[in-house]
């Protein structure tokens, strides 16, 4: 593991607003950096792994949660606009490639792709935390008037798309709890 490069990265996630809500005219001083978004999504997974952990690795959910967006250090955080232009398979292998550029592990870089994949179960609960995070953190923005019903709505439909896809009733319903 590239102990340098990966604090290195932290340190600029830490100071980077995430694109969608500058895009939606929130202010830099209010905006979500991406490594709290990571932590919010850390923390969600954990929780979800939890309930889940004789079905689960709860390890590799941690490691997915946290480089999930690990990327964004060396390549920014992509307008979502872009990413529909490049395609998904493209982004992930340029993201795949930066992430084991960044850490050095080849293992790490594995995890991410079974992320990006989305097949797994531990996947899909991180891509459902990262969803769900997302969603939140609109609905707060929301709450202080800002204009991003848009996001709300879009993530919504990709988070049901998910959810469809784990069979644990009990994470289904406490997801739809939190966004209701």
């Amino acid at each position: 593991m590239n102990i340098k490069a990966v604090t290195r990265a932290a340190r600029i996630l830490k100071n980077m607003p995430r694109t969608g809500w500058l895009q939606k005219e929130i202010p830099l001083y209010v905006a979500e950096t991406v490594a709290e978004h990571t932590f919010e999504v850390a923390l969600i997974s954990l929780s979800f792994a939890l309930e889940l952990e004789d079905r689960i690795n709860i390890g590799k959910v941690l490691t997915m949660a946290i480089v999930h967006d690990l990327s964004e250090s060396v390549l920014g955080d992509t307008p979502k606009a872009l990413t529909e232009r490049l395609s998904e398979r493209i982004k992930h292998e340029i993201e795949s490639e930066t992430i084991e550029n960044i850490t050095g592990s080849e293992e790490i870089r594995k995890i991410f792709e079974e992320y990006a994949g989305g097949e797994s179960l531990e996947a899909k609960i991180v891509k459902t935390s990262d969803k769900l995070s997302t969603i939140l953190q609109a609905k707060s923005y929301k709450s202080m008037g800002y204009k991003v019903n848009e996001i709300i709505e879009t993530t919504r439909n990709e988070l049901v798309k998910t959810l469809k896809q784990i069979e644990d009733k009990n994470i289904v319903e406490i997801v739809y709890s939190l966004i209701e």
